[in-house]
């Protein structure tokens, strides 16, 4: 099966990638899919599950619910998994798995309107802060290589001596922000190999909110 790359908005490649999605496994027909060296049959049923992106190279379908657990999907080095956009078709031979994938990525973001609230706030300084020390005179004697004791009188010092103290000051400040929902949607189809019979369908979504100030 020719390598279809579709990206219909901006898509991140490079740098780390991982990622957890939980979701549904819904197949329609039975197939088999490789684990180590052993085939194992997974049978019509809905299965809770798991699709984990470890990296842009590869990625598993977990499914506690059938022998076996864990599935590993591998790439091969020109193709890389989209981050937020997109659909990546590969085929079985690519996979090293008996089915072809059709991967699904689609982001929807929601921004809420521009609040302000006070919020308290401090910064830390740090002052240069000098004292002086005195030393008293005193009378130093030792014993030289003759076995000799000779002693002197050291006379009093008086040093300056300079450290960094923190100094800290506290206040309020006005800040405007915004929450901002994001929701992907991950899909990944199960076909036939070189075919458009349909086997199974993953569906999953992840949902994150963060506050733009």
């Amino acid at each position: 099966m020719k390598h279809l790359l579709t990206l219909t908005l901006a898509l991140a490649f490079g740098g780390c990638y991982k990622k957890t999605v939980n979701g549904t496994l819904s197949v329609y027909e039975a197939f088999e899919l490789k684990k180590g060296k052993k085939m194992i049959t997974i049978q019509p049923d809905e299965y809770k599950g798991k699709l984990k992106l470890s990296d842009r190279k590869k990625f598993q379908l977990v499914l506690p619910g059938v022998k076996g657990k864990t599935f590993t999907f591998k790439f091969p080095k020109q193709l890389m998994i989209p981050r937020t956009q997109g659909s990546l078709n590969i085929s079985a031979a690519d996979l090293n798995q008996p089915v072809d994938v059709l991967l699904n990525f689609n982001t929807e973001r929601s921004r809420s309107e521009v609040r302000t609230e006070t919020q308290e706030c401090s910064r830390t300084y740090y002052d240069r802060v000098c004292r002086w020390e005195s030393t008293p005179g005193r009378r130093v004697c030792r014993t030289d290589h003759m076995g000799h004791r000779r002693c002197r009188y050291e006379p009093p010092r008086r040093r300056r001596v300079c450290s960094s103290m923190p100094r800290t000051v506290y206040g309020t400040r006005e800040v405007s922000y915004r929450n901002v929902s994001t929701t992907t949607y991950f899909t990944a189809e199960l076909l036939s190999p070189g075919s458009e019979r349909f086997l199974a369908a993953f569906n999953g979504e992840e949902y994150k909110n963060r506050r733009e100030t």
